[in-house]
Formats: C-alpha cells, structure tokens, sequence
C-alpha cells in the first residue's frame, strides 16, 4: 500500500468542466489510520467568481496558482492510496489542473462516499473524510498507490485561509 493514504478535498469556483480549484487539503493518515499530517492551501483560479465555500475572490488574490502548489501536492499524494468523499470529483479537478500544466495525470483511489460529510472548509472536509475513511479500513483491499512526478518549484507556498481552520 505504500506510505499510507493521502485523503483530499477541493475547493472549486463551481461544478463544471472548465472550473478551477480554488482550495485543496490534504491529510496524511499512516497505514493503521492515524493522522500524521495535514497541509491545506487556497489557490488563485486566475479568474472571475462569485463567493463559493466561504471563499472571496479577494481571499485568493495574493494565493499561489496551480502551477506554484502542483509539485507539493504530487509529493504529498505520490505513494499513498488517495481517498476522498466524492472521488470522482476531486479526480476530474486535479486532472484537469495538471492537464493544463502539460502533466497527463490519472489518479485513482478510494470513495468515502455516499455518507454524509458535512461541507465545511477543504481542510474540514478531508478530515471529515479521513475519519470515514479510518472506520472501514478493515474493509479495504488492494489499492494502488498514487505515482505522480511533478517537479517542485523554488517559490512554492501554502496559503491559509484568515483567521485559520480549526
């Protein structure tokens, strides 16, 4: 299974193809379903939208785009088995994003779904999902692990909401 599962949720300015992730987290659980780590981000979509998830446009105004948070989050979902609440919607953004910076990615993992995860941040949400996810770990078969090579860059950064998430 690799290091572990790398569990993920993302923020986006709106349903449809062609929308982009304004948010993304990620939480590390280790084998045995212990969280190790979490890291979570706003991302500037480089264009227009209205308020979506508590997030301003204003919020994301001095975030990093894709391209400068792209290699951190391959690092942190290279070698686990990625599981989210409503993976097939995490899938599509994250590949579309990496789409648009040249890297042709397919990432496959584990749904969390169809339970009720309340909406909250992304950050709220992946942990959320982890704790599905740790209560059926026992359930689980073989899943490949994520393998994602997307160099990092020099200037990367997170960016946090204001006011910080608990």
């Amino acid at each position: 299974m690799g290091k572990g599962y790398a569990v993920v949720d993302v923020a986006t300015t709106g349903p449809a193809p062609g929308d982009r992730v304004i948010e993304v987290a990620v939480v590390h659980l280790d084998r045995a379903g212990r969280r190790t780590d979490e890291w979570c981000t706003l991302v500037d979509p480089r264009r227009d939208f209205g308020p979506r998830h508590g997030i301003s446009p204003a919020d994301v105004r001095r975030a990093p785009q894709f391209a400068g948070i792209a290699g951190e989050l391959a690092a942190r979902l290279s070698g686990r088995v990625l599981a989210a609440h409503d993976l097939a919607f995490c899938q599509d953004f994250l590949t579309a994003e990496y789409a648009r910076l040249g890297h042709d990615v397919a990432v496959s993992g584990l749904c969390t779904g169809p339970l009720d995860v309340p909406q909250g941040t992304a950050l709220q949400d992946a942990r959320a999902s982890a704790r599905v996810l740790v209560r059926r770990l026992d359930r689980i078969g073989a899943v490949e692990p994520v393998r994602l090579e997307v160099p990092r860059t020099v200037r990367a950064y997170a960016m946090q909401r204001s006011g910080g998430v608990r």
